[in-house]
């Protein structure tokens, strides 16, 4: 004579473990996109504060990576609400079909899982095509920024030309003060 709690008793372990798995999935994509959401975010930030205060963007070279960077970074937190606006609409449509079902009294999943299934394919996509979009962005934004360095290296070293010239009214002498070489030179003219 067989005990029915046996019987069932590896299928309640089995999907109690089921469940807890599906809450660590859970738990980690949610920490997974406020990671990549927070690094999105903060590193547009960061590199934008960088490039305003070190480099002239219209002048620096190779203007398109830095385009390019921000716009990866910006697209990755574009990319971010579109997920979020997609898992909520296929999360209510799963309860609407779920509450149909127990109305109807059909406690058959096949659909759902199948269902589900192509759901969450479409959010693992969403998930890596995220995470390429951050790293090719902070990618783009270090080689903006190592290709730029040395530009900002040439005009610190780059000494501005000021030229005064001043007539003098007692001996009709002009006085020039010439910094163009890199120092301070003063010459008198006679006129």
């Amino acid at each position: 004579m067989t005990n029915n709690k046996n019987d069932s008793e590896p299928f309640e372990r089995i999907d109690k473990y089921r469940e807890d798995l599906e809450g660590d999935i859970i738990d980690t994509t949610k920490d997974y996109n406020t990671i990549v959401t927070y690094l999105a975010a903060g590193s547009l930030g960061l590199f934008l504060t960088i490039n305003e205060k070190f480099f002239h963007l219209i002048e620096s070279r190779f203007f398109w990576i830095f385009v390019a960077s921000v716009t990866l970074l910006f697209t990755t937190l574009i990319l971010y609400l579109i997920n979020v606006a997609y898992d909520t609409t296929v999360q209510r449509t799963l309860r609407n079909k779920t509450n149909e079902k127990i109305k109807r009294g059909d406690y058959d999943t096949d659909d759902l899982d199948s269902y589900w299934k192509k759901v969450d394919t479409f959010s693992k996509r969403m998930m890596y095509f995220r995470m390429c979009t951050v790293i090719a962005g902070i990618a783009a934004e270090i080689i903006f920024i190592i290709v730029n360095m040395d530009a900002g290296k040439i005009e610190e070293n780059k000494k501005p030309e000021i030229k005064i010239e001043m007539p003098s009214v007692k001996d009709s002498t002009k006085i020039i003060i010439d910094t163009s070489k890199g120092s301070i030179q003063i010459k008198f003219l006679n006129q």
